[in-house]
């Protein structure tokens, strides 16, 4: 599975929100804790998704953020995004506490 690297994930962030900031490291946490544990692309976009989107790893900006890296990773890995209302789903993400097969099965996956 093709990634972006962490300063990339950085420099969108700051193109959305110029005066935002890394909290705390989070970034780390966020984009690489769960994906040992992901058996697929979709689990592991999903877990990448989640965790940028709740993990908070930036001061401003992190659904923005997460809704661009997602695109860009579907589109890296010919994985075929489910785009209907995508904004949306990434406020209900945000909004919802869901496992990570819920969200790669239910949200962002299903056809």
């Amino acid at each position: 599975m093709e990634l972006l690297s962490k300063d990339k994930i950085i420099e969108i962030n700051s193109k959305i929100e110029p005066n935002s900031n890394i909290i705390n490291g989070n970034l780390i946490t966020s984009y690489e804790a769960s994906l040992p544990y992901c058996s697929t692309i979709s689990l592991k976009l999903s877990a990448i998704a989640r965790s940028l989107i709740k993990n908070h790893c930036f001061s401003d900006g992190n659904k923005r953020t997460a809704f661009i890296v997602l695109k860009i990773l579907c589109k890296m890995n010919n994985i075929t995004l489910n785009n209907t209302n995508l904004g949306d789903k990434i406020l209900y993400i945000a909004k919802n506490n869901y496992e990570i097969d819920y969200i790669s099965n239910n949200i962002l996956f299903f056809t």
